[in-house]
């Protein structure tokens, strides 16, 4: 009898995440996502756009994204609002619904709406980073310390995942008086790893050019679109 051959591994899964405060600030990401993208993805990467319980998914947007990549949709079914209740409540049944009921990932990537792609091989670039970890890493990412006395420090929530997160470290699908990734800072980076290709811009504003040099592949963090629009003029103009 022939054996089947098990499914392959798509590297990577993206998770675009939004609610309706920042959802054209999502779709302004999209477009530079699927603008820098030249050819479909195929299987070297997949997509999954998530939005919080009382929206919508945003059917423009995935139908944008559906000319490059592979997409999935979820609606979140948390019922939390407010910060950090509404993120955690977003990111944890995520983060389940992956676990339990989708088809193998190398990894999953985290990406909020403020979160900037800095040119096209952003992706691969994560993908062949979390390829390379060390076989104990579970969580991989900007590792700082908010505090600067070293009990502050912790990988920030858009971080790549192991896909079954939700089942290895489950604490992190429980959050609620604070961020998840800063109430189990300890749990996180005691399974994390840091990589350089994803860079923390805590409450930046207005980008200078000269961050077009800068050598990430995603920046997070900018409180308006500036880096954005920079990026977006160099890649779709």
């Amino acid at each position: 009898m022939t054996q089947s051959k098990p499914p392959s591994i798509i590297p990577i899964l993206v998770v675009i995440s939004y609610w309706e405060g920042d959802k054209n600030l999502a779709k302004k990401l999209v477009n530079l996502i699927v603008g820098m993208q030249s050819e479909h993805a195929k299987r070297s990467v997949e997509i999954m756009l998530v939005c919080r319980q009382d929206c919508k998914v945003d059917l423009e947007m995935v139908g944008k994204l559906s000319t490059k990549f592979n997409v999935h949709t979820f609606l979140s079914k948390s019922p939390f609002r407010g910060w950090p209740q509404g993120c955690n409540g977003m990111f944890a049944s995520s983060m389940i619904q992956i676990s339990q009921n989708m088809n193998p990932f190398g990894g999953v990537f985290w990406m909020e709406a403020d979160c900037v792609p800095m040119r096209p091989s952003w992706y691969s670039e994560l993908s062949s980073a979390w390829a390379l970890r060390k076989p104990s890493t579970k969580i991989m990412g900007w590792i700082g310390d908010c505090h600067g006395d070293g009990t502050g420090v912790h990988i920030t929530g858009c971080a790549i995942y192991d896909c079954k997160i939700a089942r290895t470290l489950p604490c992190i699908t429980r959050s609620c008086a604070a961020p998840w990734d800063y109430e189990n800072r300890n749990a996180i980076v005691g399974v994390g790893e840091r990589t350089n290709l994803i860079e923390n811009a805590y409450r930046a504003r207005n980008a200078s050019p000269e961050a077009l040099n800068l050598p990430f592949a995603v920046i997070h963090g900018f409180k308006d679109e500036s880096l954005l629009d920079l990026v977006s003029k160099k890649y779709l103009t």
